[in-house]
């Protein structure tokens, strides 16, 4: 009885391994990591009247994988305002910036979602942060940044 059940053992383990083959290189779990996993999130909010600016701060030898970005532009209470063709801007991104022009009342907010690639924007020199700044200072408006990153070779 033993040496049948260590047959039927055996004969089980042998055809498992050959069902468990993939491709050389592949695995056959699942991996521990998910490089491309926005584990990072950044968000920088101002006072009316500043500028706000996110810094992605740098890893060495790796690059900076930017996911997605929203802003988020607020009129304070004692006003409205008036904005034409303003850009939140970039650096190490290669030049990328998100222009926008709009007329709010006092007291309203605008959420602006940008649409990103497919894949991921990668930054241009890899162990260098990358700034996102918001348009020139206005005595009424607050600015919000969020930016999504994840770090990569």
């Amino acid at each position: 009885m033993k040496k049948v059940i260590g047959l039927v053992l055996g004969l089980m383990l042998c055809v498992s391994n050959v069902w468990a083959q993939g491709v050389p290189g592949t695995l056959i779990q699942p991996s521990p990591t998910h490089l491309d996993v926005c584990t990072g999130i950044n968000a920088k909010s101002t006072a009316v009247n500043t500028l706000a600016t996110v810094t992605i701060p740098a890893i060495s030898g790796q690059s900076i994988y930017l996911c997605g970005v929203s802003f988020e532009v607020t009129n304070s209470a004692t006003g409205a305002v008036t904005q034409a063709n303003v850009c939140f801007t970039t650096t190490n991104m290669g030049g990328i910036q998100w222009c926008y022009s709009s007329t709010n009342a006092a007291n309203t907010s605008t959420t602006f979602i940008p649409t990103l690639p497919a894949t991921y924007v990668k930054s241009g020199i890899p162990g260098t942060a990358v700034t996102i700044v918001s348009p020139a200072i206005n005595a009424q408006i607050i600015y919000n940044i969020n930016a999504y990153f994840y770090y990569a070779p």
